[in-house]
């Protein structure tokens, strides 16, 4: 005997339909999402990239800056010593003023050397400008097409 389609009994559960346009809509969030956690990676990874270039040029100037500290430090070290000798034999003034006088003169020029190199360390940006820009244009791309 065939089986007979009966009407579904009130409050039974409708039998289970598939959705095309809801899985379309699904599938479409799944590719945003995963779009947008690429772009976030290649976004991280240039972020990464740009630090890496601006600290490697930061290193090289104080390296750079570094050495010359030393140098100069020995080098005006041993100057400075023999400025006081000189000074002393060529004026005949007492000990302490011709300390005094290779000692204030470095003073001056160490001032001098310190707020060059400070006034170029300041003016090094290290803000990574292209990730920035880039990460704005895909957040309002983002924003745009979520609407």
């Amino acid at each position: 005997m065939p089986a007979v389609d009966s009407p579904p009994v009130a409050g039974s559960a409708a039998p289970a339909t598939t959705h095309p346009v809801g899985e379309q809509t699904t599938r479409l969030v799944a590719d945003i999402a995963e779009d947008a956690g690429t772009l976030l990676t290649q976004h991280a990874n240039l972020f990464q990239a740009e630090m890496r270039e601006g600290l490697k040029a930061a290193r090289w100037w104080a390296l750079a800056a570094a050495c010359g500290m030393v140098a100069l430090l020995l080098g005006a070290l041993f100057t400075s010593i023999a400025a006081v000798h000189g000074l002393q034999r060529a004026t005949g003034w007492d000990e302490w003023a011709c300390w005094l006088t290779v000692g204030g003169s470095l003073l001056v020029l160490g001032c001098i050397l310190a707020a060059v190199g400070a006034k170029y360390l300041v003016g090094m940006s290290l803000i990574p400008n292209r990730t920035i820009k880039s990460l704005s244009e895909t957040w309002s791309w983002l924003v745009k097409r979520s609407k």
